[in-house]
């Protein structure tokens, strides 16, 4: 083999060798990246819980309301009676 063979195989060597040394480093990162994403799944499968929680209890209270309304439609709110009382300054 001539000399020229070798310095460029040993140059081919060379930027394979950054090549790989950069694969790892990407795939190092990749690797965290998986972790820190099922760490975040995790939260959000736990945030998905707590919202649907709330819209059923909203739900109900809502529903409740609304069929409370339906048996009895008169308010009950305070200010209302205080409004329709008679007054004493006459």
């Amino acid at each position: 083999m001539s000399s020229s063979a070798n310095t460029s195989r040993g140059t081919q060597y060379t930027v394979l060798n950054a090549s790989l040394e950069k694969l790892k480093k990407n795939l190092e990162v990749l690797e965290a990246n998986v972790e820190q994403t099922m760490v975040q799944s995790e939260w959000a499968k736990q945030l998905a819980v707590i919202h649907s929680s709330l819209f059923m209890a909203s739900s109900r209270v809502l529903k409740d309301e609304f069929i409370q309304h339906e048996e009895d439609p008169t308010p009950h709110h305070d200010d209302d009676r205080a409004r329709n009382a008679p007054s004493d300054s006459t």
